[in-house]
C-alpha cells in the first residue's frame, strides 16, 4: 500500500528562507523517503527519517509552490502534497554604528555598536581585502602593524542564516610613528685606566646619542648596548659624578627623553624620610604640648587675674574721679589756679590712656613698664608744682598792703642817779 505524506505546513517564512514540515507514513515498511519540489523543480531528496526541510535559496517578496511526495521500494512515488508560500520583504541591511579605530605605531583597536537584530551572528574584519578576524562583541584589536603606514579596513556582518552583507563598511587608518625607546638597565663603570664604559639593556632599536659635559659627543646604534668614553674626554659635575647623558632616537628620527644611566639608589627615599619624621612627631607632640602648658599657664593665669582687677578698679575709680574733678572745679575759681586745673585734666587723660593700653595688650611685663613710666611722670609733675608754689606765695604777698615794720628796739628812759647815804 502506498501512503502519501500529510499535514504539510510552513513553520517559518522570512525574506531569505522557507521552513517546511510534514508527517511521513513511517509505519509502512516499504516507505523509503521523500522528495521536495519548488515550482515543480526537485530541490531535495530525503530519507524516511526526515520530516522537515529549510529552503534558503529564495528571494524576498516572491511566491513559491512547494510539493512533498513519498517514495517506496518499488520505485513508486506518490502524487505528493502541495503548499504555496510568499516570502517576506527584506529587512534593512545590518550596519555597525559608531565605527572607529585608534592606532598606535604597531597596533590598532576598533570599536563599534552592534545592530539590534535577532538574526545578528558576527562581524567580519578585512585588512586590504584579506580577512584577518571575526568578532561577536563591540570591538576588535589587530597587532603586528608597521609604523607610519596607511591601512584600509572593511567590515561585513553575517546573520544567523550565514548570509553576509553585500555592502561592507570601510575605514582607513594610519599608524603612528615609532616612539623612541627609554633607557633601561643602564650603568657606567670606570676602568683602571680611567675610561668610562656605558652599558644599557633597552632600547635595542634605533640609535643612542651620547652627551658629555652638556655637549653632543657621539651617536651609536642602540643594538650595541655599550659605549666607551676615553678618560681624557670625561667631564664631572659638582658632585664628582660623570657628567654623561644618553638620549634614545627612533628609526624614524624621533628623539626621546634625555636620561642618565641609573645609579645605585640610597636605602631610603625622601618619602620614607618624611614618613618617619611624621611618625616621630606623632609621638613627641603630646610632650611638647604638655611642656608649653606648664610654661604658659602661669602667664595666662596672671593675665586673667590682672584683667579682672583692672576692670574692678576702673569701675570704682570712675565715680571718685568725677567727684574729685567737680570739687576741684568749684575750688579753682581763681585765675591763678587754672594751671592746676590743666594739670589735673592731664592726669585724667593719662590715666585713661594707660587703661586703654592695659586692656589692649594685657601683658604683665608691659603693664609693669607702663606703671613705672607713670610714676616717673608723676614725680616730674610734683617737681614742677614745687617750683611754682613759692612763686604763687610771692605774688600773694605782693598784693597785700605794706605797713612799716615796727622796730623791736625801745628807748630806755634815763635812770635816776643813785642816791648815796647822806644825800637828801
Amino acid at each position: 500500500m502506498h501512503e502519501d505524506v500529510n499535514e504539510l505546513s510552513v513553520i517559518s517564512n522570512t525574506s531569505n528562507s522557507v521552513d517546511l514540515k510534514w508527517k511521513t507514513p513511517g509505519f509502512n515498511s516499504e516507505f523509503t523517503g521523500t522528495k521536495v519540489y519548488r515550482n515543480d523543480v526537485l530541490i531535495a531528496t530525503l530519507d524516511k527519517t526526515k520530516g522537515e526541510y529549510i529552503d534558503r535559496n529564495v528571494q524576498a517578496e516572491t511566491s513559491y509552490k512547494y510539493k512533498v511526495s513519498a517514495t517506496y521500494t518499488d520505485q513508486y512515488e506518490t502524487g505528493g502534497v502541495s503548499k504555496s508560500v510568499t516570502t517576506q520583504s527584506a529587512p534593512p541591511p545590518m550596519i555597525l554604528e559608531s565605527l572607529q579605530g585608534k592606532a598606535t605605531h604597531k597596533d590598532v583597536e576598533f570599536t563599534w555598536k552592534l545592530p539590534k537584530r535577532e538574526d545578528f551572528k558576527r562581524v567580519n574584519i578585512f585588512q586590504d581585502g584579506v580577512k584577518v578576524g571575526t568578532s561577536t562583541g563591540q570591538g576588535f584589536s589587530l597587532e603586528g602593524l608597521e609604523p607610519s603606514k596607511l591601512y584600509k579596513f572593511s567590515f561585513t556582518i553575517t546573520d544567523t542564516n550565514n548570509i553576509e552583507t553585500t555592502e561592507p563598511q570601510f575605514l582607513s587608518i594610519k599608524t603612528l610613528e615609532e616612539p623612541p625607546g627609554v633607557i633601561e638597565g643602564g650603568d657606567f663603570t670606570e676602568e683602571v685606566d680611567g675610561d668610562l664604559i656605558i652599558t644599557w639593556e633597552e632600547p635595542t632599536k634605533g640609535k643612542i646619542k651620547v652627551f658629555v659635559g652638556g655637549k653632543e659627543y657621539a651617536i651609536v646604534p642602540a643594538s650595541d648596548r655599550r659605549f666607551t668614553i676615553p678618560s681624557k674626554d670625561i667631564k664631572y659635575n659638582i658632585f664628582g659624578d660623570p657628567d654623561v647623558y644618553l638620549q634614545p632616537i627612533s628609526d624614524s628620527g624621533t628623539p626621546g627623553e634625555v636620561t642618565t644611566p641609573p645609579k645605585e639608589e640610597p636605602p631610603f627615599s625622601a618619602g620614607d624620610l618624611i614618613e618617619s619624621g611624621n611618625g616621630l612627631l606623632w609621638y613627641i607632640s603630646p610632650l611638647i604640648l604638655l611642656g608649653l602648658s606648664f610654661l604658659l599657664f602661669p602667664k595666662l593665669r596672671d593675665l586673667l587675674i590682672n584683667a579682672i582687677r583692672n576692670k574692678k578698679n576702673e569701675s570704682n575709680e570712675k565715680p571718685k574721679e568725677i567727684e574729685r574733678f567737680r570739687t576741684d572745679e568749684t575750688q579753682m575759681k581763681d585765675p591763678q589756679d587754672q594751671e592746676m586745673k590743666k594739670r589735673m585734666e592731664k592726669e585724667r587723660l593719662e590715666r585713661k590712656e594707660r587703661q586703654e593700653i592695659k586692656e589692649k595688650h594685657q601683658g604683665k611685663a608691659y603693664l609693669e613698664k607702663l606703671e613705672k613710666r607713670a610714676k616717673e611722670r608723676k614725680t616730674l609733675d610734683f617737681k614742677i608744682s614745687d617750683s611754682v608754689e613759692p612763686r604763687r606765695r610771692a605774688e600773694r604777698r605782693s598784693r597785700e598792703p605794706r605797713t612799716p615794720r615796727e622796730s623791736k628796739r625801745t628807748t630806755r628812759e634815763p635812770r635816776e642817779p643813785r642816791r648815796r647815804r647822806g644825800d637828801k
